[in-house]
This record gives structure tokens, sequence and C-alpha cells, in this order.
């Protein structure tokens, strides 16, 4: 009888890791333990709750995943990754797992080398500016209500979780927000090769009809925290240097995914409908930047385009300030809310 060579068995049962996941152990729940070079995707089936993954390409912390979803859904989380810097999954209030899942945003709080990160739910005071106000500087902000007397921006006394409301009663007025006073001065957000960048906020409309509201969310170049500075009375972005999410009075249902570098010619509509606010629901927008590609979310799931970064028009390397901005196109009645906002950079 030959003897039986363990190394061979080994070898043979268990070869080398690839993109699909190679399977170890497997039951009547499911894939229990699994190893290869790419992590699972969300969404990916039969791997059962508690499946560890090893991922044979990674370092550090990048080693060892387990799956906090289901068998029909996977969610693979780093072992070591507190789970609290976002929410229970893409559909509730927090930040979206989606987005959020692989940002160390609490080793960016404790240690500044590795990288930043700001986050406001405007529980403690949010910013409170009165009609026909210019320039304002409010705590972490820089606002504005244009110079005329129908716009306010205010916090909601009654909101328990936070809420900023931009109100705006005359035609052609903007409301400005811009987040970090020296962000908005100096730019701390840039889109670079190689580094992350991770951005998401939860905003609401009162009015998605034609020929009504304008609204930019995103990121901008700074120091624009004055009238017409993002949105131009025309019902459109300025020349200016931008990534983002815009409603356009045009079609007023719709959320465009826009980027442009000023001077270069005229801004890119990435998709002209990326995604479809529904009136008084909060959304969620984000942003993901793998140091390569420009992710754009609603309300959690990735929209069906991207764009490579080193793509013509895209402000790779130019220095931005996050927007919220409201424009008036009618003279309505119009509010835009804005529930908290969470910006993360990779040093």
């Amino acid at each position: 009888m030959s003897r039986i060579n363990w190394a061979d068995v080994s070898h043979a049962e268990f070869p080398a890791g690839q993109s699909t996941p190679r399977t170890v152990t497997n039951t009547a729940d499911g894939i229990i333990e699994s190893y290869g070079d790419s992590v699972p995707a969300d969404g990916d089936t039969g791997f059962a709750p508690g499946c560890t993954f090893r991922h044979i390409d990674g370092s550090g912390d990048d080693v060892l995943y387990v799956n906090h979803g289901t068998k029909t859904s996977a969610n693979f989380e780093k072992l070591d990754q507190v789970p609290t810097a976002y929410g229970q999954n893409d559909s509730d209030r927090g930040p979206s797992p989606a987005i959020w899942k692989n940002c160390p945003v609490l080793e960016f709080m404790l240690n500044p080398t590795e990288g930043w990160v700001f986050f406001d739910d405007f529980i403690v005071k949010g910013p409170v500016l009165a009609a026909n106000q210019t320039v304002t500087e409010l705590g972490d902000w820089m606002c504005c209500t244009d110079g005329t007397a129908g716009s306010t921006l205010t916090p909601q006394a009654d909101a328990r979780e936070g809420e900023i409301v931009l109100a705006t009663t005359t035609a052609d007025e903007d409301i400005i927000m811009s987040t970090l006073c020296g962000m908005h001065n100096t730019g701390q957000v840039t889109f670079e090769a190689g580094k992350k960048t991770w951005f998401e906020a939860r905003v609401k409309v009162n009015n998605v009809t034609d020929a009504k509201i304008d609204t930019f969310c995103g990121f901008a170049q700074e120091g624009l925290v004055v009238n017409a500075a993002v949105l131009t009375a025309a019902d459109a972005l300025a020349d200016v240097d931008y990534v983002g999410f815009v409603q356009l009075a045009a079609d007023g249902d719709k959320y465009q995914t826009v980027y442009n570098t000023s001077g270069a010619g005229g801004g890119v509509t990435l998709s002209a409908t990326a995604a479809t606010p529904v009136i008084n629901t909060y959304h969620k927008l984000g942003i993901y930047c793998d140091g390569t590609t420009i992710y754009f979310y609603f309300d959690g799931v990735r929209c069906a385009d991207s764009v490579a970064l080193s793509a013509a028009k895209v402000p790779d390397g130019e220095e931005l300030a996050f927007y919220y901005t409201v424009q008036n196109v009618d003279g309505a009645d119009l509010e835009a809310s804005i529930d908290w906002v969470r910006v993360a950079q990779e040093h």
C-alpha cells in the first residue's frame, strides 16, 4: 500500500487563491470559511453569517474578514474594524456601509498623520443666518443668504437629531453653506491619484417640480461663498471646479452627477438621471474615490456611472471645499434641509 503524501492532497484540495473565493469549509447553512485575493462583494450569495474570509493579498488589518450579512446577501467586514463608524445598513439614517466600511474613521480622529475626518450632525449648534446676509462665518461654516430679504438658514429646534433648513421665497435667490472655515478659504479636499476620499451628506428638498429649484451638494473650488458662486441665475452650474450632485430646475425630479475643471471648456454631466429624489424625503448623497476612480452613491447604493480620476475635466489635484447650495428659480416658497455631513481623506 503506497503512502499518502498529505502535502499533495492539500495542494490539490486548496489551490492558490483567486478573485472568485475558494471554499475551505461548506455546510448546509452555507460557506463558513473561504479565501482569495479579492474580498467578496456586498450582496454575494452562499456565505453563511459569520463566515471568515482570508484575504491572501492583504496586509495589516486587511487580511481577515467576517460576514455580517446573510447567506443571500453577504457583507464582509474587517475583523478588527470597529463597526460603529457607519449605520447598520445602507438604507438607515446613518452613514452608508457601502461607502464607509473601509474608512478608518477612528484612526483618522486619533492619528492625524494618517488622514482627517469632519462630521457635523448639527446637534450642538448649527449655523443660523437671517435674511439679507452676505458672507458670514458661523463656527465651522461659511454661509450666505444672498443680498435680498427672502432667504434664511435656520436650525430646527424640534429636530432632536439635528437639521438645518435653507429656505427661500424670492426668485434668483441663493443660500450657500460651505463647511470648515479653513476649507472654504484654502480647499482641504483634493482628489489625488493613490489617495482615498470619502463623502456623504443626508439632504432633502420640498419641491421636485420642474422650473422651481436648483441645488448642488458636493465639492467645488474654495472661496465661493458668494451669490451665484456655484449655481448661476441661468439654471446651470458656473464654470468652476466641482464634483458632486446637482438638481436643476429643468428636470427637478432628478439628481445629476457632474464634474468640471474651471476653464476646461465646460462641465461634464456623467449622468443626467443618476437618482430620483422624493419630495420631503431625506436621501443620502455620497462620493468615494479609491485613488483611481470616483464613484457616486444614492442612499448607499452605487450609481451606474463612475469616472476615472485621470479623465479630462475631472478636477484632480484641485483644492476643493464642501458646498450645499440652494437657488430659488421662480419665487415659490422653497426649502432644502441637511441632516448631517461627513468628509474624510487619506493623507
